[in-house]
């Protein structure tokens, strides 16, 4: 079982330059302990505010097509290359059937090239977009914080820039390349 992570409240100093920071804006980050054993991962449904009618499905369904037909390919390519060693075996003369093949395996290549050219293309369109999206709302979040946030420990000013981008690279990792891997 999974253990929920602990949860710290980081307060601000009472100076004067506090007066009037309302605690309950502040943000409660997970203690570093506990927060890389348990970190909770968001579904594709926590980024559905984030896709756009056919500008990012249309790219989506491409890919996925392409990724299901370079998957079906993949088992073509075993067939033909069996039947190339059983051409090897047979008491006929091979070298009509050997190159028959050996045309069709060069085509299923190629035909596999270039589906997986475009899947990978279609996919990665799909997560630059989500991914910009999800970068612009990031950074008005982060506009909105009070500025007492960022003089509290562990939310250095000048890491925000490469925790943003840190954050959303894995984002893009997840619904580029991987889920397409999923799909063939």
């Amino acid at each position: 079982p999974i253990e929920s992570p602990t949860i710290e409240m980081k307060k601000p100093s009472t100076g004067p330059e506090y007066e009037g920071v309302d605690l309950e804006e502040i943000q409660a980050l997970p203690s570093k302990s506990n927060y890389d054993e348990a970190q909770e991962l968001a579904g594709l449904d926590a980024l559905e505010k984030y896709i756009e009618g056919d500008s990012d499905y249309a790219p989506l369904a491409m890919a996925v097509f392409m990724a299901i037909l370079t998957g079906c390919s993949r088992p073509a390519q075993l067939i033909i290359f069996g039947n190339v060693l059983d051409a090897f075996n047979s008491a006929d003369d091979p070298t009509d059937m050997v190159t028959l093949l050996a045309i069709l395996y060069c085509v299923v290549g190629t035909t596999t090239f270039i589906t997986a050219s475009v899947g990978t293309r279609g996919i990665t369109v799909f997560a630059a977009n989500v991914t910009r999206r999800l970068r612009n709302h990031y950074f008005e979040s982060l506009v909105r914080k009070p500025v007492s946030f960022f003089d509290m420990a562990g939310n250095d000013p000048s890491l925000v820039a490469v925790s943003v981008m840190e954050a959303t690279n894995h984002v893009a990792e997840g619904l580029g390349e991987k889920s397409l891997l999923g799909f063939q």
